[in-house]
């Protein structure tokens, strides 16, 4: 009843609040991301070389065009400068930008070359941080601006002799700078809003955990650049955005990993995008769900980032436990926590029997905790089957409140095991007993760049017999503090794949701290950009070996 309760309660909660992770990037943090992305980007604007561009000059007598426009810099930028501001902006400043521009003056018939080279220049950007509606980053430069002056300005113009190219040669000069800030501006535009959004816009924003591999997240967004295309020319519908039905890398699945399970997808979906003083803060969903369907039945609990901005990270951002109860949640509900002890399990098979052959050499087996089943049915082999009967629990709570703690409900059934397995291959189960199992553990956690390691603690135990016949309950109360070494192996085999700190593919944390608060995990980090990946994404082509 209680559970239920809380259920219902926390439902009300995912109502009105969504987020189940909230990230800040600090001034330090947006900075190191605009330093880091101006390279790949001055590539692509000067390489990119958008359908129909050109340039309208009004000479005093005629109309001409700039065509055949080719940017190339010189030297620079120097060391860029950024500033976030409400509601969702961030404004960049490029200065000491020294480059040239190569073009063709289509004038009255006759073709002349012209060259525009600019020492220094200085760029501004503002940039307004939004999302797209299925939940991918997306950018809108509200403002594009290139400062020069006339002396930083000068022009050759091909056969410059004569006071027609001298008059034609004032008159560039004049309107050089709005032409490049006209040129500059409307391929940082294209680039930006055009391509790079596009192309985020196809991420999938729900990954299966067995695929965060630079090569299936391109191969992956190659597919759907080629169905946009396809959709253009037919009007089909639009693709989805997860990747439910992608290969599975068999190398992962070698052992059970909860992190990995291969119908489990973790929800990257941003929710909402905002800026201050402090940075840019970023909410996104963290909810781990069967084939990305959502369904979970309860939500995150509020999440409120610290009120000053670590300026020591670039990164402060809140886990929600939300996100691992609705792994633990879905995980119980296809079974992904039920095993398997039988007589071929390492290091307990030979204990499995309801009596110990003298000549097996054995102190004790499972039979000698349960006198009334050994009785019952002497020298068996057994096998014991557990699975959850509820979806197991995990609250983030500061060590003063108790720490993190971990609670199970399952089940065990114990089967009797028949029958020659060395000539049929094949045994006999009976099923002849079962108990169920409460478990209240304290967890300890580790943190690499991708992933919290818990170490669970068992703090309390205990195990009530379903079949009194067989199993009596006495028995099972000894048998606990025997077997709580096993018990306890066997619930940190539920999460000794690790929970997935939810950070895209294209992020990297470096050296992540942990500080644990009401409900929530607070990470405290560095970040490295994944730059083959973002390469290829904002690049031109997607060719994977190439990355350009």
């Amino acid at each position: 009843m209680l559970l239920l309760f809380q259920r219902n309660w926390q439902a009300k909660e995912w109502a009105m609040w969504k987020a189940g992770v909230r990230a800040r990037l600090s001034q330090l943090g947006v900075n190191y991301i605009a330093t880091f992305l101006k390279d790949i980007l001055i590539q692509q604007v000067l390489s990119v070389t958008p359908e129909n561009e050109e340039l309208t000059v009004q000479f005093n007598d005629t109309k001409a065009r700039l065509t055949d426009l080719v940017l190339s810099v010189q030297h620079g930028p120097g060391p860029l400068k950024t500033k976030t501001e409400a509601p969702s902006q961030v404004n960049i400043e490029l200065p000491e930008i020294a480059f040239e521009c190569k073009a063709t003056l289509a004038d009255g018939g006759t073709n002349k070359k012209v060259i525009f080279h600019v020492n220094p220049s200085t760029l501004f950007l503002n940039v307004s941080s939004l999302h797209h509606p299925q939940g991918a980053p997306k950018f809108l430069i509200s403002k594009c601006q290139l400062h020069l002056d006339n002396k930083a300005l000068s022009i050759s113009l091909e056969g410059e002799g004569g006071a027609n190219n001298i008059e034609r040669k004032a008159i560039l000069t004049e309107l050089g700078p709005e032409l490049l800030q006209q040129l500059t501006c409307s391929r940082i535009v294209y680039v930006i809003e055009e391509r790079v959004n596009q192309r985020f816009a196809l991420l999938p924003s729900k990954l299966n955990l067995a695929q965060l591999n630079n090569n299936f997240i391109v191969e992956d967004l190659l597919k759907k650049v080629e169905a946009v295309r396809q959709r253009q020319r037919r009007a089909e519908p639009p693709i989805q955005t997860s990747n439910e039905n992608a290969p599975v890398d068999p190398d992962l699945f070698a052992s059970f990993n909860v992190s990995r399970a291969d119908k489990l997808l973790l929800d990257y979906t941003i929710i909402d995008v905002r800026a201050d003083h402090r940075g840019v803060e970023v909410d996104s969903s963290g909810e781990v769900s069967l084939r990305g369907r959502g369904g979970t039945p309860f939500g995150p609990m509020p999440l409120t980032l610290p009120l000053l901005a670590n300026e020591e990270n670039m990164l402060q951002m809140l886990v929600s436990d939300f996100m691992p109860n609705s792994l633990l949640y879905h995980g119980h509900s296809i079974g992904l926590f039920n095993a398997r002890v039988d007589t071929k399990t390492p290091h307990f098979g030979s204990l499995m029997r309801t009596t110990c052959p003298a000549s097996t050499g054995l102190l004790f087996c499972l039979g000698d905790f349960f006198p009334t089943l050994r009785r019952l049915h002497p020298d068996h082999s057994l096998a014991l089957l557990f699975s959850t009967l509820q979806s197991p629990v995990i609250k983030f709570r500061p060590q003063s409140s108790g720490g993190i703690t971990f609670s199970l409900v399952g089940r065990i059934i114990m089967s009797l095991l028949e029958g020659n397995s060395t000539k049929t291959n094949k045994m006999k189960e009976t099923e002849v007993a079962q108990m169920q199992i409460n478990v209240n553990a304290h967890m300890k956690i580790k943190l690499s760049s991708t992933t919290v390691r818990p170490k669970i603690t068992l703090d309390k135990i205990s195990l009530k017999t379903l079949t009194p016949g067989i199993l009596a309950q006495e028995e099972l109360d000894r048998s606990v503090l025997l077997s709580k070494e096993v018990l306890q192996r066997m619930v940190n085999d539920i999460l000794r794949g690790g929970i997935p700190i939810p950070v895209h593919p294209l992020l990297r944390l470096h050296r992540p701290k942990v500080k644990i608060q009401d409900r929530a995990l607070l990470l405290l980090t560095n970040v490295e950009f994944n730059e083959p990946l973002i390469r290829q994404i904002v690049g031109a082509s997607l060719d994977i070996k190439r990355g350009v």
